[in-house]
């Protein structure tokens, strides 16, 4: 805390006729731009380049097994042996992701967001080693292990390099930069599948060396993103490092244009006070999380069973029936892949003036239109020589959908309905559960498509639609909103009932037959008067431990001062008779001598050095009589500080919360 010669921090001036909004920023600096491309290129671009880049050599490394097989053996391998080892190097991956997925939260608590992308290179470096390694040293379990370690690198930066670029990112430019998360994805798939192009490195003899080109984006993040800060918002609310998170602002933003962002994370700090940082599993015992954790399991699932690895599946059969060569279709392959690149960018381009919501179920919506038409053209697929086109409209309008929608939003949403102490969890989850969702579809996949042919999107089709209908009822628009403000745009189902005429009504008079606010109605719960109120709501939600504490002798402060509250506090509110209402202000002088004299003696706050539900009890009333056109605090300098202090731990919510007491007192001044 401030001080100055022994004196708590000065008072800033408490109420202005206008408040400016700190100034957002609109356009992403070169700094910014530049540390989003260093830690994707060698993120989420690994991971959609090593995705594709496994197709173009797949006869060849099945002839080098084979080859290596009969060399040891002396006998030929069998088909299912070969199939076995061949889906184990191409499912390996996942079994690494998932595992990836599973500590990259830990790590990234751990090392930093930053410390963890470039310790993640490692995996990458290895395993590019071990399977440029694998035809030297004709071992193809080699490639096992080099396609494991590359999963890991792919899970880990899945889970951190979202959480750097969400954290860096300005809030008004928050949902346009996370979206550097999918077109480093999209990126790598296209990357990878022009590489594997046999103009390139996909002739046979090039396998070993299509296959250790990972190494190339890991070493161009080596050399780039240590010249970027880390996090800021790491840095000030997981390390409490003021001074590096201010650095890291300026860097980021110019030292003219961080003062808003700094703002909200300073907020946000005030608000984790007390809480470390959750494990995942401690995620689900907290009440206050279900929708959001619902939310991350809806979005991160059919992300993958959707229906867009059909599509792809389908892609070449289509290709061919409309007339494309079998050596042109890897170039129509490219177009797919392109065409999901330019998506995402786009996506980029809308998010913030559309917001999440709309696109998200924009496309799925689109995405069920596609199921239906898709299923129709492959029903009638040879009854005309131009129902392939539309097969191929078809295949462009999903994956275009797709990217619009799920394939853009689904991360920017895993880093906004979490706040800093749940977010490296929540990545965690949502990580695991797109790797397993990821592999149990590559599991039952081919039985879908075996059983029920063109069909299959009816099944798609019925997900696409539960997901938009789930998004539309209960996921919050969050663009522009801070973190704080998303999170309790989920809590408002917890509904206080203000005092705008609905206490006089018959169906309030139900939940307090005296009429009086405020009410709290907690899914049928009912409960009364502002203290107990309080008090219900920080022991059953997850809120910072300083507003109520755990600490028994902390606790009795808090409800020493309750007790107190309501005998020292005349009941300005209900004094509408001048001369009454003059004495109680007289009075009050005798209970303002008691909080500046027995409460505020020797502590910033009423109940220590950290505010608490004492010091919401407290600054309402003493608000009160601004009504009238009083500050009561006018003359009191250590109170005025207090408030100041109070008034900047709750940010925007203390003027929220008194916007009524300052509508009357303007209106009062305007008839003066």
């Amino acid at each position: 805390m401030n001080k100055d010669s022994g004196e708590l921090k000065e008072y800033q001036p408490l109420l202005k006729d206008f408040k400016e909004p700190p100034q957002q920023i609109k356009v992403p600096s070169k700094s910014l731009l530049l540390a989003v491309w260093a830690a994707g290129i060698g993120g989420t671009f690994q991971y959609g380049y090593n995705i594709s880049i496994i197709n173009a050599p797949t006869k060849a490394v099945q002839n080098f097994i084979n080859q290596t097989w009969t060399e040891r053996y002396n006998t030929e391998i069998s088909t299912q042996v070969l199939t076995l080892l061949w889906s184990t190097i191409v499912s390996i991956f996942t079994l690494g992701g998932l595992v990836g997925a599973s500590v990259g939260g830990t790590l990234a608590i751990r090392f930093g967001r930053k410390g963890t992308l470039l310790f993640n290179n490692t995996f990458a470096l290895l395993a590019a080693f071990f399977m440029g390694l694998s035809y030297p040293a004709s071992s193809f379990e080699l490639l096992i292990v080099g396609r494991f370690l590359t999963g890991v690198n792919a899970g880990i930066a899945i889970c951190v390099q979202p959480l750097y670029i969400g954290e860096i990112a300005p809030r008004a430019l928050r949902g346009a930069m996370a979206m550097g998360t999918s077109i480093f994805i999209t990126g790598g798939i296209l990357t990878g599948q022009v590489i594997g192009l046999n103009e390139l490195l996909g002739k046979e003899a090039y396998w070993p060396i299509l296959l250790s080109t990972i190494c190339i984006p890991a070493i161009m993040q080596l050399l780039t993103l240590p010249w970027f800060p880390e996090s800021p918002r790491y840095l000030l609310i997981d390390r409490g490092d003021d001074v590096a998170c201010r650095k890291a602002l300026m860097w980021f933003h110019g030292p003219d244009k961080y003062h808003g962002e700094k703002e909200d994370m300073e907020t946000e700090r005030i608000s984790a006070l007390g809480i470390k940082p959750k494990k995942p599993w401690e995620l689900f015992t907290d009440t206050s999380l279900r929708w959001q954790l619902l939310t991350l399991f809806m979005i991160h699932t059919f992300q993958q069973l959707n229906g867009i690895n059909a599509i792809y599946f389908y892609a070449d059969y289509v290709f061919n029936q409309a007339g494309i060569p079998a050596n042109k279709i890897p170039y129509a392959t490219v177009g797919t892949g392109a065409c999901e690149c330019i998506t995402a960018l786009t996506c980029g381009l809308l998010i913030e003036s559309l917001g999440r919501r709309a696109l998200i179920i924009g496309g799925y919506t689109l995405m069920s239109v596609c199921c239906v038409c898709f299923t129709i053209t492959l029903t009638f697929q040879e009854s005309s020589p131009w129902v392939p086109y539309l097969s191929m409209v078809c295949v462009f309008a999903f994956i275009l959908s797709f990217g619009l929608g799920p394939g853009g939003v689904t991360n920017i949403l895993t880093t906004e309905l979490f706040t800093q102490t749940d977010r490296a969890a929540a990545y965690m989850i949502g990580g695991s559960i797109n790797w397993m969702a990821f592999f149990f579809i590559g599991m039952i996949f081919p039985f879908i498509v075996n059983g029920l042919k063109q069909y299959c999107f009816l099944v798609f089709l019925v997900i696409c639609c539960l997901v938009a209908t789930y998004i539309f009822f209960v996921v919050p628009e969050t663009k522009n909103k801070t973190f704080l403000e998303i999170q309790n745009e989920f809590h408002s189902k917890k509904k206080l009932v203000a005092a705008n005429g609905q206490h006089k009504t018959p169906e309030f008079t139900k939940l307090n037959p005296m009429q009086k606010v405020p009410v709290l109605d907690d899914n049928g719960f009912v409960l009364t008067e502002s203290d107990a109120i309080l008090k219900y709501l920080a022991t059953t939600y997850n809120v910072p431990d300083h507003w109520y504490p755990k600490l028994p002798e902390k606790r009795a402060r808090v409800d020493e001062y309750a007790a107190w509250h309501h005998v020292i506090f005349p009941m300005m509110g209900q004094l509408k008779n001048d001369a009454k209402f003059e004495k109680a202000l007289r009075d009050l002088d005798g209970t303002l001598d008691m909080l500046e004299n027995m409460f505020l003696k020797r502590q910033a706050f009423l109940c220590g050095d950290d505010i608490s539900l004492a010091d919401l009890l407290a600054v309402c009333e003493i608000m009160q009589p601004m009504c009238s056109g009083r500050d009561i605090l006018k003359d009191r300098p250590k109170l005025l500080s207090w408030r100041s202090r109070v008034q900047s731990a709750l940010s925007d919510s203390f003027d929220e919360a008194h916007s009524v007491v300052y509508q009357i007192k303007q209106k009062l001044s305007a008839k003066l």
